[in-house]
């Protein structure tokens, strides 16, 4: 899986911006074999602790998609594919994805905004 993170602010150059959370856009690669999932299911632990909850289906054949988290916070996902028409219920479902483990870095101090001559 790759990560890319992207602060959540909102303001403009000459106002304040306001920072209110961190999303971060996980993508993964997926080989197909012969059967075709319906959906990925995307499931973190916060804090790398407990069990792993999931957070939200894509659906096929996108291989991307963004969580919110929060900043000096340490996250764990996996994925796996799923599909839904399988009447069995012991493969519906793929083994998990390997774990990526990422650490969202703690918030950098806002910049100074609207530098003038009195």
């Amino acid at each position: 899986m790759k990560v890319s993170l992207v602060k959540t602010c909102i303001g403009s150059l000459l106002l304040a911006s306001a920072c209110y959370g961190a999303s971060i856009q996980l993508q993964w690669d997926y080989t197909m074999n012969s059967r075709i999932p319906t959906h990925f299911n995307l499931y973190r632990q916060d804090n790398c602790l407990g069990s792993f909850i999931q957070r939200v289906q894509v659906p096929y054949p996108n291989t991307s998609t963004v969580d919110t988290v929060s900043f000096n916070t340490l996250y764990c996902w996996q994925v796996t594919a799923f599909d839904i028409n399988d009447p069995d219920s012991n493969t519906k479902e793929s083994v998990p994805s390997a774990v990526l483990r990422f650490q969202v870095p703690k918030e950098t101090l806002a910049m100074p905004v609207n530098l003038h001559v009195q």
